[in-house]
């Protein structure tokens, strides 16, 4: 009995990328400095991530900038991504996923299926001159 979904023109459609990776950073960053916290070279495609900053003060105007191939994408701070209701996956490269004033926690999402060529990095942006504990966890593959 045949199983699974029809292959109408004799081809099945399986992307095959190789195997996933994680790439991790936990640690407080520097304050009033963009620091670089996940750097990673090659060809591949990030199948997604979490990227959370908290500290004992608001850290609403920082940001994390996602550099794809020496370009940015991402430069919105957590309280633009909050005004603009961008919490949706796929509405941006990056789409908030908690923005809480009172316990000072903040994270983004990292949209699935971003492409690269040569590399990927993270920055975190942090400018009210606190040092708060900057989490990240991106999942990505080699091609």
């Amino acid at each position: 009995m045949p199983r699974g979904a029809p292959d109408y023109w004799g081809i099945s459609y399986r992307p095959s990328f190789g195997a996933a990776k994680a790439v991790n950073f936990t640690a407080p960053v520097v304050a009033s400095v963009a620091q670089q916290i996940i750097s990673v070279s090659g060809n591949g495609i990030i199948y997604g991530g979490l990227l959370t900053s908290q500290g004992i003060a608001t850290q609403q105007n920082d940001t994390f900038a996602v550099i794809i191939d020496g370009s940015s994408f991402v430069q919105h701070t957590f309280v633009q991504l909050n005004v603009f209701n961008a919490d949706k996956e796929h509405c941006a490269p990056v789409y908030l996923l908690k923005f809480d004033n009172v316990a000072f926690v903040y994270t983004f999402g990292l949209m699935p299926g971003i492409t690269y060529e040569d590399s990927f990095s993270i920055f975190y942006l942090e400018t009210h001159g606190q040092t708060p504990t900057v989490r990240a966890h991106v999942i990505y593959t080699e091609i």
